[in-house]
């Protein structure tokens, strides 16, 4: 909505100064999304034809192609500086920036840069819409509508290939099984191999993704009623990237310190063995893996014509599980004999072990169930009613481990040579 104000018509362009607009933008933020498009508030839509032309492919990418908007690693969203500015603030911290595909709540940005053969327009929103999104669009909201089952046949294909024997292929098919009843089935899979060189370790290391997608809809239309399900599911087994080693933590610039804090061994240390400082190069005893299994998703819209009224509901639930285990010390060193390479700081004979890795494991599932009754507009008062519910199970670990560790922890010299640490019964490997 806008107010101008303008010079009296009574005085002429050659009497008076060229008339002045002045224009204030006012944000309405109660309305849903089915009228979402229709509202003031200053917004985008991007279709996923402009995402084809422009080639905008990820979470990052199409949230940075908006005015306004910022993403910060993976999760660190926020719109006009409000919200979360790193990664680092997800502690304490709700989301400001909410997100939706088919208005099913999405708590992963990078779900929002689906394939265009399943993901269809793209709802940006700057600005509070805590009245129709809830507590967290304090700053905005991104809103998927995927791609819906057509009244004719319809068949898509897509394929690619990239150097290294990368390649992707995806298809789908629409069209009606009765007048009333209509389908949509797709899938995708995208391949890409490691480009790493292994200068040591363990080969084949190195960034690679293995990513395969499935889609099946259903939608009705009896009468005033109209119905639409969507289940997905999406697997992957890739590999982690490793970074590229501009040095060693080998005693170097005045790096000379065997033991960190004196309670766990520096793994590199004294560790002369090929470096990867190059891009696409690695060194490293542990390949590594990323892996998402158990992931399925269903959200069934439904909306109802009552005449004074339109009666909607959605209903989502989704579960998966993910794990992965990376290289930490991001060499292909598994332990050197302590007294050998760090004379006085462990016991004669100790074998220090250096193989570290990280490590998660997440089991989660969450789902919401939303009701409301929205007024037709057609009289003086525009009104909702409506109730949600939203909830979740977490169940996520997050560990990092010395494979094969020794006394070499429990039992670290410290100071004097030959001094030792008593035994501490809490401390364990």
């Amino acid at each position: 909505a806008s107010t101008q104000t303008t010079q009296e018509d009574s005085e002429t362009p050659d009497e008076a100064p060229r008339s002045r607009v002045e224009e204030r933008e006012i944000t309405v933020t109660g309305s849903r999304f089915s009228k979402l498009l229709d509202q003031p508030q200053p917004k985008a839509v991007i279709s996923a034809e402009d995402r084809d032309l422009a080639g905008v492919n990820s979470a990052s990418e199409l949230i940075r192609s908006q005015p306004g908007f910022n993403i910060t690693g993976d999760f660190g969203i926020n719109v006009r500086g409000v919200g979360r500015q790193t990664e680092q603030t997800l502690l304490g911290q709700e989301n400001t920036v909410i997100q939706y595909i088919d208005n099913f709540i999405n708590l992963v940005p990078e779900n929002i840069a689906e394939s265009t053969l399943f993901g269809g327009n793209i709802t940006f929103v700057r600005g509070p819409a805590g009245t129709t999104y809830g507590r967290n669009a304090i700053a905005g909201a991104i809103n998927v509508i995927s791609r819906a089952p057509t009244k004719d046949f319809t068949a898509q294909v897509v394929a690619g290939t990239a150097r290294a024997g990368a390649y992707n292929f995806g298809a789908n098919l629409s069209g009606p099984i009765t007048d009333n009843l209509g389908f949509r089935v797709g899938m995708q899979r995208f391949v890409q191999p490691s480009i790493f060189k292994a200068v040591g370790g363990a080969k084949g290391a190195g960034f690679a993704i293995d990513n395969t997608y499935f889609e099946f809809q259903l939608d009705w239309n009896i009468g005033n009623l109209h119905v639409r399900n969507r289940a997905t599911t999406f697997s992957y087994d890739n590999q982690p990237g490793y970074p590229t080693v501009s040095r060693y933590n080998n005693g170097l610039n005045g790096n000379t310190n065997a033991a960190f804090g004196d309670l766990s061994p520096n793994p590199a240390f004294g560790y002369d063995g090929p470096l990867p400082n190059q891009p696409y190069q690695t060194n490293v005893n542990v390949v590594g893996y990323d892996r998402l299994r158990g992931n399925f998703q269903n959200v069934l819209n439904a909306d109802l014509d009552l005449g004074f009224a339109t009666f909607f509901y959605t209903g989502g639930y989704q579960e998966y599980v993910s794990s992965g285990e990376a290289d930490r010390d991001l060499t292909s060193r598994v332990s050197y004999d302590g007294d050998t390479i760090a004379p006085g700081t462990f016991e004669p004979g100790t074998q220090v072990p250096t193989d570290y890795r990280t490590n998660y494991l997440n089991d989660n599932y969450f789902w919401s169930q939303e009701v409301r009754l929205e007024g037709n507009g057609n009289g003086p008062l525009d009104w909702v009613l409506g109730f949600y519910y939203f909830n979740q199970k977490f169940d996520e670990q997050y560990w990092e481990n010395i494979a094969n560790a020794t006394d070499a922890i429990l039992n670290p010299v410290v100071g004097t040579p030959g001094l030792t640490l008593a035994p501490n019964p809490r401390r364990s490997t």
